[in-house]
Formats: C-alpha cells, sequence, structure tokens
C-alpha cells in the first residue's frame, strides 16, 4: 500500500453544485459572463474573491459564482485575493460560463461569513488486529463543505474496538451540515511459506466501514463505525514514456471526495517498467472512481498524469509521462550561480508541446501570480487594476511554466468538463524547472554572472 500523501495522488473533486448547473444548461445571458471560481487546493468553490474583466469588477458568492459585464468576442479575467497576495490571470477566453481554477490563499478567510466548527468522535471495531502491517487504520469524513482525514494505529489497536477523534472540522456556510464518514484499514492473511527466509508476506486483506452523519456547529457527532471484509479485484496499466523520463511513482487510488483519494497500491521506486498491475479491493459500493497515476519529479522538473473512471479488473489501460516545456526567457543554465534577472520589458517564453495544452506561467513570489494561456510566450500582466504594481528593483520570483492537457484551447480547459472536472477521464500536467530570478531595471543584462572572489592562496606573497 501505498504511503499516504504520496506526491502522485492528483486531488480529484466531486462535482461542486455550481459546476453541475453550469453543465446542465444555460447560456450567460448576451454581455454577461456569469462564471464559477474553484479553489486549486480544496476543489471546493472559491468564495469571495474579487473577479474583473477590464473595468468590471465582480465578487464571488458562497458557491464560487460571478456575474460580470463584458464586451463580446475574447476577453481576459483575473481572479484576486482580497489580502492581494495570489492573483490568477486568464488569457484570451471566449465562452460566458467559464469555470477557473484560482491559487489562492488556504488561509484567507472569507469576509461577512461565519465561520463552524464541529469535532466527530467514535469507535472502530472489527477488522482484525495484525501488527505485520502496523495495525493502522484511516478515516475520512467527505461533505461538499469541508473534507478531513486521521490516520490511527500502533499497538493499542485491538480486535475488538477502538476510538478514534476528534476529528476537527471548520466550514463557512450552513450551521448544519452532512456528509460521509469512510474507514479503511488492511490486514494480511498468513503467507503460504512462513519460513524467515521466504519473502511470502501473505496476501493483503482489505476492511471497510462507513456511515452518513450529520454535524452541527459547536457540537460533537458521534459515530461507530463496524469493519467488514471486502471482496479483491485488481487494475493493470502500460505506461508510455517521453525521451528522457521515468516512472518515480505509480499507482492506483480510489478518489472519494473532491480532493481526497485512498490510496490502494502501488510504488515509490525509479523505473521505466512499462507494465503494472496491482490488487485493489471493491470500493464500488461508494461514490467515487478509481484513478490510476503516475509522475516523475527527477532532475528538477514534475510531471504527473491521471486517468480515472477505470473499471476494476481493466488491464487495457495506457498512461503516457509527458516531458514538460522549457523556459527560454529568461535563458539560464541548471545548477549555475549565475543571476537571472528580468524586468519590466521581460517577455517569458518557452517551448510548445505537442499536442492540445494550455500553458500556466507561475511567478512565485509575493503575489503569487499565475497566468494561463495557449501560446508559448507572454508578458508580466498588467494588474493595476486590481492595485498590484510590478515588483521592486531586487524583490525574487521563482519562474516555471506547466503544461496541461489534453485541452484543445482555452475554452475547453475552463469549461465545466475542463481543468477543474471531478475525476477527469484523462489529465496530465508537466511542470518546467523553475529558476530564480531577480527584478531589474531595463536594459540591465539578462544574465550576471557572479562577482569573481580573490581567495587568500591567490594573493602575491608579501614583499620581504
Amino acid at each position: 500500500m501505498l504511503p499516504r500523501g504520496a506526491r502522485f495522488l492528483i486531488a480529484a473533486a466531486l462535482a461542486t453544485p455550481a459546476i453541475n448547473a453550469q453543465a446542465r444548461g444555460g447560456r450567460a445571458a448576451p454581455g454577461m459572463i456569469r462564471g464559477t471560481v474553484i479553489d486549486h487546493y480544496s476543489s471546493r468553490p472559491s468564495v469571495d474573491r474579487l473577479v474583473v474583466v477590464g473595468k468590471a469588477k465582480a465578487t464571488t458568492d458562497i458557491d464560487g459564482r460571478f456575474a460580470i459585464p463584458a464586451p463580446a468576442g475574447p476577453y481576459d479575467i483575473t481572479v484576486v485575493d482580497r489580502n492581494r497576495s495570489a492573483v490568477t490571470f486568464f488569457r484570451g477566453l471566449r465562452r460566458r460560463d467559464p469555470v477557473l481554477l484560482h491559487y489562492g490563499d488556504p488561509n484567507l478567510v472569507p469576509n461577512g461569513y461565519e465561520t463552524h466548527a464541529a469535532h466527530i468522535d467514535g469507535t472502530l471495531s472489527g477488522g482484525g488486529y495484525d501488527p505485520k502491517t502496523s495495525n493502522m487504520a484511516t478515516v475520512y469524513f467527505s461533505s461538499p463543505q469541508v473534507v478531513r482525514d486521521k490516520t490511527l494505529g500502533g499497538p493499542t489497536y485491538g480486535a475488538s474496538s477502538t476510538g478514534f477523534g476528534p476529528l476537527d472540522l471548520t466550514w463557512i456556510g450552513p450551521a448544519s451540515i452532512t456528509g460521509t464518514l469512510i474507514a479503511v484499514r488492511t490486514t494480511r492473511e498468513k503467507p503460504g511459506d512462513p519460513t524467515p527466509a521466504s519473502r511470502d508476506k501473505g496476501p493483503v486483506v482489505w476492511w471497510e466501514a462507513h456511515k452518513d452523519v450529520k454535524v452541527s456547529s459547536g457540537e460533537v457527532t458521534t459515530a461507530d463505525l463496524a469493519f467488514t471484509r471486502l471482496p479483491m479485484g485488481h487494475i493493470g496499466a502500460r505506461i508510455e514514456f517521453d525521451p528522457g523520463m521515468v516512472a518515480l511513482g505509480r499507482g492506483v487510488t480510489y478518489f472519494h471526495a473532491r480532493n481526497r483519494g485512498i490510496p490502494l497500491d502501488g510504488d515509490g521506486r525509479e523505473t521505466r517498467e512499462p507494465l503494472f498491475d496491482y490488487p485493489v479491493p471493491d470500493l464500488r459500493h461508494l461514490p467515487g472512481r478509481y484513478c490510476v497515476n503516475v509522475y516523475d519529479g527527477t532532475r528538477g522538473h514534475f510531471s504527473s498524469t491521471s486517468k480515472c473512471g477505470i473499471a476494476l479488473g481493466a488491464t487495457d489501460v495506457t498512461i503516457r509521462v509527458h516531458a514538460p516545456p522549457k523556459l527560454t526567457s529568461p535563458a539560464f543554465k541548471q545548477y549555475s550561480h549565475d543571476r537571472v534577472t528580468i524586468s519590466r520589458d521581460t517577455r517569458f517564453a518557452w517551448t510548445a508541446l505537442d499536442g492540445p495544452v494550455v500553458y500556466r506561467l507561475t511567478l512565485k513570489g509575493s503575489p503569487r501570480i499565475n497566468v494561463y494561456t495557449t501560446a508559448t510566450s507572454t508578458a508580466w500582466p498588467d494588474l493595476q487594476s486590481v492595485g498590484i504594481s510590478f515588483p521592486a528593483i531586487k524583490e525574487g520570483y521563482g519562474v516555471s511554466v506547466t503544461a496541461f492537457g489534453p485541452h484543445a484551447g482555452m475554452d475547453e480547459a475552463f469549461s465545466p468538463t475542463g481543468i477543474a472536472t471531478p475525476f477527469p477521464s484523462e489529465m496530465f500536467s508537466s511542470q518546467s524547472l523553475e529558476p530564480y530570478v531577480e527584478v531589474v531595471a531595463p536594459g540591465e543584462p539578462a544574465v550576471i554572472p557572479p562577482a569573481k572572489q580573490v581567495d587568500d592562496d591567490d594573493e602575491a606573497p608579501p614583499r620581504r
């Protein structure tokens, strides 16, 4: 079983009411854009964010929705945190019902909305004590407003029952919410060859329990879960590698919630072995989908691909590790000590990828800026309309570009079935190296060699 938090577990989302409503129908009225902003980190609606098109401004509501006037034809749209710590800029959209992915401050509390808090306690029973598997169990709570999980284990977990909690929840919106508690754990059967020299650990056994619960602000909810044994199946896939790419992690996940999945099996060793086939439990009685995931995080870049909606027992899945784009401006050399610089006149540029993709230029600093575009170059976005000036001299930024696909243009990428889609049938992201750059005045060199250091041993000997 993969360690919790493995990087290739790609965050997936259950459909939000706002996205579903847009997917079901209705174009925006002429001259109006009616869209939704989704938070990248939580995959939930991004509340109380400023949305700007030209001189028009709007604010997202509790469902992340906004309505803003805009002229016919292509438009640029900006989403901004109220504290100006994060900006996401979208170039060249045409659709009037965009679903926008925003990299906002996860700790920002929306204005005008009450924050609720509650706790869940309970017990787990059954499943059997098994010290060979560290005796671990994980409890998840999933609702449209909040998702949390907690792992417990160790020798205190007995065959009868054990307590879990408190599972701390915070959310905005209604004072009472409903969600599903899910608990999973694994044990092992006795090995066929129990001798110490044998590597046979015995087949893995999966246990699961779940219950729908109601949680109210300021209260403690108690729930008791009894494990039942799950039948087993398997999922296999074939990996295709772009030149120079490897698989640093691969596996199967069951995504049951908008931004949380249950890692089922896989490994985290570097390999170019194209085939894998893992035993997985049958979780089809729960909401969600099976997804196969693969990533490469070697040599400074990061590429990940996820395919979801995989049938239990499938062996014909093909998944590709995509090579990332390469920054060409600002030019830099990996591992060099040269100072790489940008100015107000800098135009960022990168190599193109084959196939239908959109690109995201990330400028990691204060504020953090993301620019989505289909072009392979872009200037620093003009953010004067939201009160953000070009950074001061000597400020530093990390610069990277990420390709997302398969998306045939901006309108497809930010449609109700685009980047923010729950459980995409296929999605990949591939990020370049991230050089650190320093802001300089226009006309300064783009690359400044490091100052030459004079060692004491190189000095001329003193005269006698």
